[in-house]
């Protein structure tokens, strides 16, 4: 009975991915003369709906408890991208008259929990099947594809892009470490919280979120002012 019901969230977990996958593409794609910030915010509400509510229809109680971490945390991820944008000046959103908080659009605030509720779910679907010490080479090696394939593409719908660092097709150079640390920190953060209450969810989140600001600071400074500095790259 507890392994047909694994199965059973396994698959339910991937048609709701699947889904979710062909409306982005519809709403993306296909001229709905709609500026692109009120379809992307769209989208990541409806996401943001989906999980929770599908996961109490369906007794998922994992993805509800998943999804009271990511939320928050997508929440406080608006911190670090507005510091990128005014403080070093090294991120853009286009100006699409859609409602921002600061220089951000406000579908910022709700499109972390994407790539998190994915990364996390890949570590520990290896972690069930194979180890915890692949789980960890895995949710690195998730976290590079899924940030790096948002970085080759997200500029051209337009959403952000990177501006005044060294880039490299479209990935600037000094995010991919800190955006590597961000999914094994969420993994392993959630893995020692999970079914907690919310205040230590939303805790938890707020220190993951502030690891990753210092990342991004410490690597925008030895990439940019350190190793170009001194003409290493």
């Amino acid at each position: 009975m507890d392994r047909l019901l694994i199965e059973n969230k396994e698959r339910d977990i991937l048609i709701l991915h699947i889904a979710f996958t062909v409306l982005c593409m519809v709403m993306l794609m296909v001229p709905l003369g709609l500026p692109i910030g009120i379809r992307l915010f769209a989208l990541v509400v409806i996401y943001n709906l989906a999980i929770p509510g599908i996961g109490l229809w369906l007794k998922h109680n994992d993805w509800v408890d998943l999804w009271l971490f990511v939320f928050p945390f997508s929440l406080f991820m608006v911190l670090p991208d507005w510091f990128l944008c005014s403080g070093l000046g090294v991120l853009v959103y286009p100006e699409d008259s859609f409602i921002k908080i600061g220089p951000i659009p406000v579908y910022m605030a709700f499109m972390w929990t994407i790539p998190l509720i994915l990364i996390i779910l890949a570590g520990k679907q290896v972690q069930k099947h194979i180890s915890q010490r692949t789980a960890y080479i895995c949710v690195a090696t998730v976290s590079l594809l899924i940030f790096g394939v948002a970085e080759q593409t997200m500029w051209a719908l337009p959403s952000w892009s990177s501006q005044n660092v060294m880039i490299i097709n479209h990935w600037a150079v000094y995010l991919v470490i800190p955006e590597m640390l961000l999914g094994l920190s969420a993994y392993i953060a959630y893995e020692k919280i999970k079914y907690k209450t919310i205040l230590k969810k939303a805790m938890t989140a707020f220190l993951i979120m502030l690891l990753f600001w210092f990342n991004l600071v410490f690597f925008y400074f030895f990439v940019e002012k350190v190793l170009l500095g001194l003409q290493i790259l």
